[in-house]
C-alpha cells in the first residue's frame, strides 16, 4: 500500500499572526530590507501559488499575487494583480528578461485596452551595480509597437537612503 504523502508545511521564515489554515494557496514571500533600516512594515508579499477561481486550464502561466497587505485590509479595490509567469506569445528568446503583468481586474473585464505591462526583470542596460534599487519598466503596448520613445521608465523599487518613512510612495 503506497504511503500517504505528508504534507508540506509552511516554507516561510516566518507565518503571519492569525493565518491558520492556508491550504497551500498562498506562499508568503520576503521582499527583503534595506540595509540599516530596524523596522520596515509591507516587508512580506503574500503570493497566491494555487489556480485562480474560474480558471479551468492554466498551465501553470499565472501567477495571482496579492498587492495588499496581508493583514488589517478591510476593503482594497484591484488588490490582486494576475502576472504571467512564462515567455510572451512570440518572443522567441528572452532570457528571462521580462515578465508580461495584467494590469486589469482578474475577472468580469470585457474589454481592456493596454491590459498588459511589460516589465524588465533584468538589469538596465550600461548599469554596472545597482543593488536591485531599479526596475525598468516597460510603459508601451507589447506588441504592435513600431517606434516609441522614452518607452522604458526606470522605477525606484527601494527607499532613497535617508528617508525614514516612505508611505509606500
Amino acid at each position: 500500500m503506497p504511503q500517504k504523502k505528508k504534507k508540506v508545511p509552511f516554507t516561510y521564515c516566518e507565518r503571519p499572526g492569525g493565518l491558520i489554515k492556508h491550504e497551500h494557496k498562498y506562499r508568503l514571500t520576503y521582499c527583503g530590507r534595506p540595509e540599516g533600516v530596524l523596522k520596515h512594515e509591507n516587508k512580506y508579499r503574500l503570493t497566491y501559488c494555487g489556480r485562480h477561481e474560474g480558471l479551468l486550464k492554466h498551465d501553470n502561466k499565472y501567477r495571482l499575487t496579492y498587492c495588499g497587505r496581508p493583514e488589517g485590509v478591510i476593503k482594497h479595490d484591484n488588490k490582486y494583480r494576475l502576472t504571467y509567469c512564462g515567455r510572451p506569445e512570440g518572443v522567441i528568446k528572452h532570457e528571462n528578461k521580462y515578465r508580461l503583468t495584467y494590469c486589469g481586474r482578474p475577472e468580469g473585464v470585457i474589454k481592456h485596452e493596454n491590459k498588459y505591462r511589460l516589465t524588465y526583470c533584468g538589469r538596465p542596460e550600461g548599469v554596472i551595480k545597482h543593488d536591485n534599487k531599479y526596475r525598468l519598466t516597460y510603459c508601451g503596448r507589447p506588441e504592435g509597437l513600431i517606434k516609441h520613445e522614452n518607452k522604458y521608465r526606470l522605477t525606484y523599487c527601494g527607499r532613497p537612503e535617508g528617508v525614514l518613512k516612505l508611505d509606500n510612495k
